[in-house]
């Protein structure tokens, strides 16, 4: 018993460093996404999101990768514009290609044709799915819910 307690120790400290960057990896993916909107940077964005993006709004409207980008970078028409966007008590699973991260999302935003276009609060749970893909993670599903201040 000792012997296979001591080899499933080896296995777990020998696989711990890749978990660990990856875990890294996924997080400054998370980073780079999040700075994408707040400075409502298109590039950033198409970065961090792949083709097949399901994108799911706490209200449960669904878009796509196109109709999310219209949505914070698309010129005058966008809708949302990010005044502030953290994500707090983030949690990062990884195996292997996949990661699933959860975070609250605290976001101060104005949208157009709501709230006479002034700024409100949203405190959401987040739920993302990532795919790591040639290399890079990037967003393939996102959920969030509300949940009380």
């Amino acid at each position: 018993m000792k012997k296979i307690l001591s080899v499933f120790s080896l296995i777990g400290m020998l696989s711990g460093p890749v978990f660990a960057g990856d875990v890294e990896d996924v997080s400054a993916a998370t980073e780079v996404f999040r700075q994408g909107l707040l400075n409502h940077d298109k590039a950033a964005l198409e970065k961090s999101i792949l083709p097949d993006l399901i994108y799911v709004h706490s209200t449960g409207v669904k878009e796509t990768a196109e109709q999310f980008l219209a949505a914070i970078v698309d010129g005058p028409g966008k809708k949302d514009s990010y005044k502030k966007a953290e994500f707090n008590h983030q949690q990062i699973a990884t195996d292997g290609k996949i990661a699933i991260v959860r975070h609250i999302f605290d976001v101060e935003l104005s949208t157009k044709g709501r709230n006479n276009e002034q700024p409100y609060s949203l405190h959401l749970g987040i739920v993302q799915i990532w795919k790591k893909q040639d290399g890079a993670w990037r967003l393939q599903a996102r959920q969030s819910m509300p949940i009380p201040f």
